[in-house]
């Protein structure tokens, strides 16, 4: 059965990607829209990314919805445009879309949408998780019509901002990562332990180019700013982390790891934003999310590579 899902996202080089992956696999997952919240780039400009990444994917048919543009409680959204460039899609040359966003705001479309579908739906989270936060808020009845969110984001150990405690997506809105991460939903966390498995390389990246369509041309020429950056952190190449919650989705069986309590430090100007994941189950509180720290590397990339040979 198709599974239906809503990407919330912040395109970003690694959420264009993600999107790519998913638009490729209609037969396994009906995309019911995709929302979109302030986190790689500002709004205006993720949002702009995610219009003209379906329109290069000929995916004008799924609804796009601007959400929030700035954290819950945080007055400072911090960007990353030294990794995805100042368009937040790096060196890539892109036809804009011809259309803009839906009119609803984003956090209304969710509830709405989640409210309207038979199915239970899976959300899919690449970016911060003010949005999920907002709608859980503004009506937690919609507990009931999710059957799981898999975000990107956190860490068990060191995150990728600066200080080096905090994951990207969790440092930028902290206190909506606490509203969803104990609302009762079903989640799974896919946080850079297991992203450090997606480290595209040189080698790998020029094997795109062998493909041989529009398609897997722009990604090679997209990753380039990030792979730079990521090498500065240490990395082998661009590190594709929200393709893996994507890849999750589709194939959680490449994946390991195991239930545990995940907590979130708000007000520390030291840690903010660090995901406290109790690995060994040392503490008295419930393990709610499954949190993910393996996964099969070669399966991924096969599965992306497949996924972007299709266009």
């Amino acid at each position: 059965m198709t599974k239906p899902i809503i990407i919330d996202c912040d395109p970003g080089v690694d959420d264009a990607v993600a999107l790519f992956l998913a638009f490729s696999r209609k037969n396994d997952l009906n995309i019911l829209g995709i929302t979109t919240v302030g986190g790689n780039v500002p709004l205006n400009a993720v949002t702009a990314n995610a219009l003209t990444t379906c329109h290069h994917a000929n995916m004008n048919h799924i609804p796009v919805h601007a959400g929030c543009g700035r954290p819950l409680v945080k007055t400072h959204l911090y960007t990353a445009e030294h990794v995805h460039g100042k368009s937040g899609l790096g060196n890539a040359q892109l036809s804009l879309a011809l259309r803009g966003p839906g009119a609803q705001h984003g956090v209304d479309f969710i509830i709405e949408t989640l409210h309207a579908h038979p199915q239970k739906v899976t959300l899919v989270a690449l970016g911060p998780l003010t949005n999920l936060a907002m709608a859980l808020v503004k009506d937690p009845s919609i507990r009931d019509k999710v059957e799981e969110l898999v975000f990107m984001g956190g860490a068990i150990y060191e995150g990728n901002t600066p200080g080096g405690q905090a994951e990207f997506n969790i440092y930028n809105d902290p206190h909506a990562a606490h509203v969803v991460l104990n609302s009762g939903l079903k989640t799974t966390m896919i946080g850079l332990e297991t992203t450090s498995y997606a480290q595209l390389t040189r080698e790998r990246a020029q094997e795109l180019l062998t493909l041989g369509n529009p398609t897997a041309k722009m990604v090679f020429d997209m990753v380039e700013l990030m792979h730079i950056a990521d090498l500065d952190w240490g990395k082998k190449g661009c590190v594709l982390h929200d393709v893996c919650a994507v890849a999750y989705v589709l194939s959680p069986q490449y994946f390991k790891g195991k239930a545990c309590h995940v907590a979130v430090e708000m007000d520390s100007p030291l840690t903010q934003g660090r995901t406290v994941v109790d690995w060994h189950g040392k503490n008295s509180q419930s393990a709610q999310v499954f949190v993910t720290n393996e996964m099969d590397t070669e399966a991924f990339f096969t599965l992306l590579f497949q996924a972007l040979s299709t266009y």
